[in-house]
């Protein structure tokens, strides 16, 4: 084949080369968007569509939170655990307790918010064995213990809403969130003092779930301040593993550890 055939398909190729190099050498096209208005009535701020604003990071930031929180806990009684179909050896005798946590979690979509929860409860038992000597066969599994400690782990789900564009100070919003947590539990429990020389108790896992709300107050523009209330629905097994010298034995019993909190803290947005 000679080649002189090949070079009038070569310059047909210059055009298309020529017509690239002057098409990117022309401002991008620019797109003109259409007067909205926010939830409140008010004129968003509009901008022209193009390369330059398509890039900022304004337009494409995705949030991430991180929380630190404390509180008091208020276990439930055998009269809500009545309701959830226990027997009525289900109860607790814990008193009102604190807690503590760290969450954190992004932006997946517009206001929808996926994390982590880590969190500890305190329970401490108001009327142990050592408080009923007089017939301690009427002491119920809970009232076996000193106290409990519940190291909860779970995985959240948030979504967030605005109430007010501004709150207490101009242009500080008042936000509304809803979440729930699925995940699990370990507690570790302490023995009443008349039974340690005799007993021993292992840790014992259980399942959790936590529906949540939270109202979210933020006056800086990477702070915010938070007031929550959750329900802590808690399953275990219901057989605490309890060791006489090397024997084990198995001592089943319904303890209610499901427990509604109030908490709050300050978070940090990035």
């Amino acid at each position: 084949m000679s080649l002189c055939r090949l070079w009038p398909r070569r310059l047909a190729w210059v055009p298309l080369a020529l017509a690239g190099l002057f098409g990117c050498a022309n401002s991008p096209g620019t797109l003109e968007p259409i007067p909205a208005k926010d939830d409140f009535g008010s004129d968003l701020v509009n901008q022209p569509i193009d390369e330059t604003t398509i890039g900022e990071k304004e337009m494409m930031h995705r949030r991430a939170r991180v929380e630190l929180l404390g509180g008091a806990f208020f276990p439930i009684g055998n009269g809500f655990s009545s309701l959830l179909g226990y027997t009525d050896d289900s109860t607790n005798h814990f008193e009102v307790s604190a807690m503590a946590g760290l969450r954190g979690d992004i932006e997946v979509s517009k206001n929808v918010f996926l994390g982590l929860s880590f969190d500890w409860s305190h329970y401490e038992v108001d009327q142990g064995v050592s408080d009923i000597l007089s017939d301690p066969s009427s002491a119920t599994l809970d009232q076996w213990f000193e106290s409990l400690e519940r190291y909860t782990v779970l995985a959240t789900f948030e979504y967030d809403t605005t109430l007010a564009r501004s709150f207490l100070k101009e242009e500080k919003p008042l936000i509304f969130r809803v979440g729930l947590g699925l995940g699990g539990a370990i507690i570790d429990p302490l023995l009443d003092d008349s039974l340690r020389s005799t007993f021993r108790c292992h840790t014992f896992g259980a399942a959790v779930a936590r529906p949540y709300v939270v109202f979210e107050w933020k006056p800086y523009k990477n702070t915010f301040f938070f007031l929550g209330t959750a329900f802590d629905w808690v399953y275990y097994p219901n057989d605490v593993e309890m060791m006489i010298g090397h024997d084990s034995y198995n001592t089943s019993g319904d303890i209610d550890f499901s427990a509604v909190s109030l908490t709050g803290g300050i978070g940090f947005e990035f």
